[in-house]
């Protein structure tokens, strides 16, 4: 059986979403009032208390707001994130990669949702939801490709500014697939397997590719417990099947 490569690019958080859920309140001012909305509502509510916000406030709106909805209703995950998306695709990776990190199992489903209802936003969608849920961003990236199309180039490239071990094979690749759909899936293979190479003689060793955890969140210091090893240069792992 083929065994594919996993990204997992833990330990590196979203800049942007971790700047604000610093400064997002302990006590979430949204819970009560979302707590109250029953769960067909509660994707117009969220949008709608994002839209009440002042701009300058929008992005700390948006991880409360979904951080409420998400605990009000957790199965209303991608409802909420493409109720938001939809009504500011700004917010968008903002949105889905708070979503992802508290239902890490609806990562993918949550980031097409998101990539459905503000395709301008894509690339950053994918970058958001690969940092909240690391062993799931060959997955998210994929599916987002296949939602929005024509968005391959633009993902990968964005995928190699956020993750600096990934960058010159993903970009070396690009420069390669001139003219072409580039293969996210073979591209972020190849990068991985090159960013795990042993650096010097007494690196690790490599006998063969592994697959990456399915979907499962890694530590803080990019490992699943149990499950993987380390490889330099740090945050990207692979497991055995």
């Amino acid at each position: 059986m083929k065994r594919i490569a996993v990204i997992v690019l833990g330990c590196v958080c979203l800049g942007a979403l971790s700047g604000v859920a610093g400064d997002t309140q302990k006590v979430n001012p949204y819970s009560v009032a979302l707590s109250q909305v029953i769960p067909a509502e509660l994707p117009a509510k969220a949008a709608e208390l994002v839209k009440k916000a002042k701009a300058s406030d929008r992005s700390v709106t948006t991880v409360n707001v979904v951080q409420a909805a998400l605990e009000a209703n957790p199965v209303s995950a991608c409802a909420v994130v493409s109720s938001i998306s939809k009504a500011f695709p700004k917010m968008a990776p903002i949105a889905a990669g708070t979503a992802a990190e508290l239902q890490p199992k609806q990562a993918v489903a949550i980031a097409k949702a998101a990539a459905k209802a503000a395709p301008s936003n894509a690339a950053q969608i994918v970058v958001a939801v690969s940092r909240a849920v690391p062993g799931s961003a060959r997955a998210v990236a994929m599916a987002v490709c296949d939602t929005v199309p024509g968005s391959n180039r633009a993902v990968l490239t964005a995928l190699a500014a956020a993750f600096p071990e990934l960058n010159a094979s993903i970009s070396e690749a690009l420069a390669k697939s001139v003219g072409e759909s580039p293969s996210v899936g073979s591209i972020l293979d190849q990068a991985v397997a090159v960013a795990s190479a042993p650096t010097g003689p007494r690196g690790p060793t490599i006998t063969g590719p592994f697959v990456g955890s399915s979907g499962t969140p890694s530590n803080v210091n990019g490992q699943s417990p149990g499950t993987s090893t380390p490889v330099p240069p740090g945050g990207i792992t692979y497991a055995k099947p």
